[in-house]
C-alpha cells in the first residue's frame, strides 16, 4: 500500500481487519456448525450495515421441481418473494455467495459447478452472480491465484495477464480471501462481464467486495 489513504479507504481498511478480528476470535468456539454460521452472520450483517435497503439472507433457491443445496449468502431483489422462511426464488437472485474458513479447492470446484448449474437456469436476460468469501485457503495464495488463470512470473515478482485457458474456475465471478492463517494481503479476483478475471491486490481488497452491492 503506497500513499495517504483517503477517507473511505480507511473505513474499508477497518471493516478488513474487523473481519479478521471475527475470525480469530471465532476459533475459540469448538463446535464447526456455530462457528460457521457465526462468522455467516457476521458477514451479512456487515454487507447488510453498508447497504440497508438491500435483501440479503441464506437458504434454498428453487425453481419449479429444482432447488439448490444450502447457501451461505444471498443477495434477493427489491421485489423478492420473502414469504417460505429460507426457500426463495431462483428469479428473485441477484446474487450468491459460499462463505467457507478454510476454502479447500475441493470446495472451489464445487462452487464452480452449482455456478455453472445456476447460470444455466437462468432466464433469458437474468444474470446471478455467484462467488465465495473465505478467511484463508488451504492451498498456498500463489497456487489459488494461478488456478483463476494469473500465472506467476518470478523474474518481475509478479502475475501475468490473464489468460482464459488457465481458468479452472469458469463459472466463478468472483473469489475474495482474506488470507489469515498464512498472514498475507487479502486479495480479489472478479470476473468482467466479457468473462475475463481481473486481480486485485492493493489494500484495503475489501471496498471492491462490497461495490459489488451498489
Amino acid at each position: 500500500m503506497s500513499g495517504k489513504l483517503s477517507v473511505r479507504e480507511e473505513t474499508d481498511l477497518y471493516l478488513q481487519e474487523l473481519l479478521v478480528a471475527q475470525f480469530e476470535v471465532s476459533q475459540r468456539i469448538e463446535h464447526r456448525l456455530s462457528k460457521g454460521e457465526l462468522r455467516e452472520e457476521f458477514i451479512i450483517e456487515r454487507i447488510h450495515n453498508e447497504f440497508p435497503d438491500i435483501k440479503l439472507c441464506r437458504g434454498i433457491l428453487c425453481d419449479g421441481s429444482w432447488q439448490s443445496k444450502q447457501l451461505d449468502f444471498i443477495w434477493l431483489t427489491d421485489k423478492a418473494r420473502l414469504g417460505s422462511r429460507y426457500i426463495y426464488d431462483l428469479c428473485d437472485c441477484k446474487l450468491m455467495m459460499e462463505i467457507k474458513s478454510d476454502a479447500k479447492r475441493s470446495e472451489i470446484r464445487d462452487c464452480n459447478q452449482v455456478s455453472g448449474l445456476i447460470k444455466g437456469k437462468c432466464k433469458t436476460g437474468q444474470n446471478i452472480l455467484s462467488g465465495m468469501f473465505c478467511y484463508t485457503t488451504s492451498s498456498s495464495k500463489r497456487s489459488i491465484i494461478q488456478s483463476f488463470g494469473f500465472k506467476y512470473e518470478k523474474d518481475i515478482d509478479s502475475y501475468s495477464k490473464y489468460n482464459p485457458k488457465e481458468d479452472l474456475y469458469p463459472s466463478v465471478d468472483f473469489f475474495f480471501c482474506l488470507d489469515c492463517i498464512h498472514e498475507d494481503n487479502p486479495y480479489f479476483i472478479v470476473r468482467d462481464c466479457f468473462g475475463c478475471n481481473t486481480l486485485i491486490l492493493q489494500n484495503p481488497v475489501i471496498g471492491y467486495l462490497i461495490n459489488m452491492f451498489r
